[in-house]
């Protein structure tokens, strides 16, 4: 008997809170863990009887995973360093997934029975757009510079909306036995531009609505539900609802501080945090039962030989692309050598390219019969080679990417702790040439702005413990209360910098964010605001 809905929710999270915990146990990148586990979980429903049926509709997972992931993503991502390197990232997640439909939609064609070009294409937009969670969750671990992080997470972030553009017209041409250029080229243009706007537009509401209501439950339920609004309500317009979500996310990111109080920042982050955990683990967990679906079914050696061959060329092509193509850009351009990626970094760049949850739902959602009412041209075939390429690349590259990076030399576990103190003495500086800049201008007592600066010490925030382990008790009365308010805004704005630079990572910064959002809760006397939520 099928399980319910919440029966099969709490069973995957169930699962994949022990298989969390297995990866950590391990040291083994969590996404491949997941998809492992993922994996064994579908062979055994599938082959030992008596066990209940897990039945997942793809689109309904997409369209519940999907929106949290995106925003989660685009409010990480720092976008001083996205714009810095924006010419990567598109590069990526516009070329390369262009590159990549084409050459696997012509060895498709060429090697897999029944498989017309159109459908070829299908097939290459289902397994264009990479997954970056798992390389960018290896790469976080193993210190990897800054500015890769940020490549592979703008490419996520953007190749996604490319792909399933080109899906829904590759579907299309199929179903209907009609393709446009025109028309296809008139979809681009209109749900970019379409899906951009009214992710700002939602964004701006946002902030509107979140500005008018002090209430961090309320705030936090809004900052929930909005992800959601901005990608259905660009389905609905015929936009990009991927890019309306990451707009909508760095839009927020860039007025967070502005539209939302200390305790409503602090208790958002650690909700955002859980709901990061459980969709990102679901995500893996559904792609790797699907996959043990597949397996249990049974594949004929034909069909893995084909599917090993796209695999391989799907994997090929991401490896010549980044080795290839960033050379002749630099010709053309005459973009300075040093400016550009090591070899090293980009060998990184070129095996991190493992599939995951879009692969997978595009692959499912293909049509069962097209507009004639005909069977979809090798839909069987296409489904299954779509999934053992998610399965190859996530697993195979996945396990492999950790070695990888260790042996070209680019692991700097140490890396986090660096810009971390690189930040708080920054972050230190920057609020005491805030209180200087008072005392200059006569609005301190000499003997509060030495007991202030002394204050400061080595740390950043102003209502530190001292030396006992005590909070020690802060000079002056509301004057100096706006004096040590404006200096913690000086240090937070000295740790946003160098995270938007890149010269930071999310989670130091977010770690030192929450250190100034409870001094502020302290400095303003609401920190019983937070304990009573």
């Amino acid at each position: 008997m099928p399980l319910s809905a919440l029966e099969l929710f709490i069973a995957l999270a169930a699962v994949a809170v022990a298989l969390d915990f297995l990866a950590r146990k391990l040291a083994t990148p969590r996404p491949v863990v997941l998809a492992a586990g993922g994996l064994l979980l579908g062979i055994a429903l599938r082959g030992v009887p008596g066990l209940p049926a897990l039945q997942v509709d793809p689109q309904t997972s997409l369209d519940i995973v999907l929106p949290p992931l995106l925003a989660v993503a685009a409010f990480r991502v720092p976008l001083g360093a996205f714009r810095a390197s924006l010419r990567p990232i598109t590069l990526l997640a516009v070329g390369l997934v262009l590159a990549t439909m084409a050459g696997v939609a012509a060895v498709a064609h060429a090697i897999v029975p029944g498989v017309t070009w159109a459908a070829g294409w299908v097939l290459g937009a289902v397994v264009a757009p990479p997954d970056p969670v798992a390389a960018t969750t290896v790469g976080r671990g193993l210190g990897l510079p800054n500015r890769l992080v940020t490549i592979l997470e703008g490419e996520g972030l953007v190749n996604d909306a490319g792909a399933l553009v080109t899906y829904q017209l590759a579907v299309a041409a199929v179903v209907t036995g009609v393709f446009s250029w025109q028309h296809a080229g008139l979809e681009v243009v209109r749900s970019v531009p379409v899906g951009v706007l009214t992710g700002l537009a939602v964004g701006w509401a946002t902030a509107f609505i979140r500005r008018r209501v002090d209430d961090v439950m309320i705030e936090t339920a809004v900052s929930l539900l909005l992800p959601y609004v901005a990608y259905l309500l660009a389905e609905r317009l015929g936009g990009s609802a991927v890019l309306s979500v990451v707009a909508f996310g760095f839009f927020i990111r860039r007025r967070a501080t502005e539209i939302g109080t200390p305790a409503t920042r602090l208790v958002s982050r650690t909700v955002w945090q859980a709901i990061d955990f459980v969709t990102g683990g679901l995500v893996f967990i559904l792609v790797g039962l699907e996959l043990g679906r597949v397996v249990a079914a049974g594949l004929s050696g034909p069909l893995i030989a084909q599917a090993a061959v796209v695999s391989a060329a799907a994997i090929a092509i991401r490896l010549g692309w980044t080795y290839f193509v960033p050379h002749v850009v630099r010709m053309v351009t005459r973009e300075p050598r040093e400016s550009m990626l090591t070899m090293a970094e980009l060998t990184v760049l070129g095996w991190s390219g493992m599939r995951g949850v879009v692969s997978l739902a595009l692959a499912l959602a293909i049509p069962m019969q097209t507009a004639a009412g005909e069977p979809f041209p090798a839909r069987h075939a296409l489904v299954t080679i779509a999934l053992v390429v998610v399965l190859a690349t996530l697993l195979g590259q996945g396990l492999t990417l950790a070695p990888l990076v260790r042996a070209l030399g680019l692991a700097d576990p140490d890396a986090s702790k660096r810009q971390e103190h690189e930040a708080r003495t920054a972050a230190v500086e920057a609020g005491r040439a805030c209180i200087d800049r008072r005392a200059a201008d006569r609005e301190l007592a000499p003997d509060v702005h030495g007991r202030l600066v002394e204050r400061l010490g080595q740390d950043v925030g102003l209502t530190a413990a001292n030396g006992d382990g005590r909070e020690a008790a802060l000079p002056g009365g509301h004057e100096v209360v706006e004096v040590l308010l404006e200096a913690l805004e000086c240090e937070r704005a000295a740790i946003l910098r160098l995270r938007d630079d890149g010269r930071l990572n999310e989670e130091s910064a977010a770690s030192l964010e929450a250190e100034l959002d409870l001094d502020e809760l302290t400095l303003r006397g609401d920190a019983g605001q937070l304990a009573a939520q």
